[in-house]
This record gives structure tokens, sequence and C-alpha cells, in this order.
């Protein structure tokens, strides 16, 4: 089963959480920012499991701004995966 959700976040927010209400086995999300005017992502995952979810960050710049996060085990109610991030403007330049 798929889901694809299109949502919109205030980006002076600086947060975004998906929290999963019911058991869920295998979980892959995918977080496009090329578009948002942030300059670096960070994410956390709440899975209580054994084993650890899988975080990939695209790396090259003629690339899209994006990142996945999977996890193939089991995950129990209330598990969940926030997105933080710091702005292009929310950066100083060095004086």
């Amino acid at each position: 089963m798929a889901y694809t959700y299109r949502a919109l976040v205030l980006r002076h927010g600086h947060l975004l959480y998906l929290d999963l209400p019911r058991p869920t086995k295998g979980f892959r999300v995918q977080l496009d920012y090329g578009q948002a005017g942030i300059r670096r992502m960070n994410t956390l995952d709440f899975f209580a499991s054994s084993q650890v979810s899988r975080v990939e960050h695209s790396r090259r710049s003629d690339e899209p701004k994006t990142v996945n996060i999977s996890f193939d085990g089991w995950m129990l109610p209330r598990a969940g995966v926030a997105f933080v991030w710091v702005l292009e403007e929310g950066v100083d330049a060095p004086s």
C-alpha cells in the first residue's frame, strides 16, 4: 500500500513531524525541499526497534534537494519522523 501526501508547511516553523497512528511494517518517506529556501535539513526518527533506519540526503548540487528515510521492520503506534531545517536567510555570513 502506498500513499502520497502534498502539504504546505510554514518555512519559518522549522519543523515537520509525521506521526504513524497504527502499527506499520515497512516505511518509506521522501521530502523534497528544493524550492523552499532551506540550507540544511536534519532528520530524527522515533522507531522503537533494534533495527536502524536508512537516511539518504541528496549529495550533489545538481540533484534535487531531497531526503529519504526508510525502515523495513515493524513500527509501533506513535512512531514517527521529524524533519528540522535551517533556512538560507537564517545563516549569517561570516564578518
